[in-house]
Order: structure tokens, then sequence, then C-alpha cells
């Protein structure tokens, strides 16, 4: 599934499909309709940690989703929150630039989301753009001493945490992220 680029919005409010959504799928819909955006939120389990990510920024701001992952799934839903926010409010958020505006002056890296992850973990945008997924971006955040999950001495828990999206799914090492699909 490739990112889709252009516009206009194959969005569920841009282009209706006419059928009934299940309450959680509305759920989305409304969301993004009265603000602008949803967080979506998905709970750590034995499999994986939590991570959450927007759906509605592309639709009502022309920019990016955003996700985050590693986090409790609270603190992953009001980092997208804020980054929504920063975007709404004339912010940027670049591939490979780092920002210090997401995290009170704690940078988080921005990374480009390789289009094979979308299906194994943005299931709510699917379903919103209806399969035509637009860009999205991955904020990495550092270890306590500020090293990165991809720098040799990285905290294993911040390492193992956070994938690796940037990569395509087949290039990225085999882990916890890609045994959601592996179903291991």
């Amino acid at each position: 599934m490739q990112p889709d680029l252009s516009r206009p919005c194959s969005c569920r409010l841009c282009v209706p499909s006419g059928e009934e959504l299940e309450a959680h799928r509305q759920t989305v819909v409304d969301h993004v309709g009265e603000y602008g955006w949803h967080a979506a939120g998905v709970l750590a389990d034995d499999q994986s940690p939590g991570w959450a990510y927007t759906v509605g920024l592309w639709h009502s701001l022309g920019r990016p989703e955003v996700s985050v992952f590693g986090l409790p799934v609270e603190k992953a839903m009001d980092i997208v929150n804020v980054a929504g926010r920063l975007v709404r409010d004339g912010g940027t958020l670049v591939d490979g630039r780092d920002s210090d505006e997401i995290l009170r002056g704690v940078p988080v890296a921005v990374r480009k989301v390789h289009f094979s992850w979308y299906a194994d973990l943005f299931g709510q945008a699917v379903g919103f753009y209806q399969g035509k997924v637009p860009p999205m971006l991955q904020l990495v955040w550092p270890d306590r001493s500020g090293r990165w999950p991809w720098e040799a001495e990285v905290e294993a828990s911040c390492r193992d945490s956070q994938p690796m999206l940037w990569l395509p799914w087949d290039d990225h090492p085999r882990n916890a992220w890609t045994a959601l699909r592996d179903g291991q």
C-alpha cells in the first residue's frame, strides 16, 4: 500500500461510502470532523509496547499523520495531540529533522514511516482514508542519556520499545514489531 500524496483527500469525510460504520470507526470520523484529528491509541500487550498515532491531520491540514511508540498509551496519545496542535498552529515536523517542540525541550527525531508498516500498525488510518493512507511520521524519543535507538550504547528499553519504521518491513531487524505480522 503506497502512501497517496495527491489531493483531494480520500477519507470518509471527503468521499463518503454510504455504509454504516462500526461505533469505533464512526468515532474517528466524528473526532476528525469536530477537532481536526483523532488520536488513536493501541494498548501494550504481551507482544508489543503501546503506541499512538493521529488520524485526520492530512484531511484537515494537508500534513502527514504522526505516530509515537513504546510509551504508555495515555502518554503516547498526549504526545501525538501535542504534535497535532503544533502543526495546526503553523509548526512543522520534517523527516530527518529533530524537533524540541514536542517533549518540553527534549528532542525527538522525526522519521518518515515506510508504507510497508501501514496495514500492521495504523488500522484506524487505513480505514478512515479508505486504503489510501497519506504520509505518516514517527516521533522517536531518546533514552535518558540522550542516545537514539539506533546508537550502540542506547538503553535496551529505548531501542526495543521503538520500531525503526523508516526501514521497510523486510529490512527491519526481527523483534516484537515484526512479530506482529509474523504471528510469533
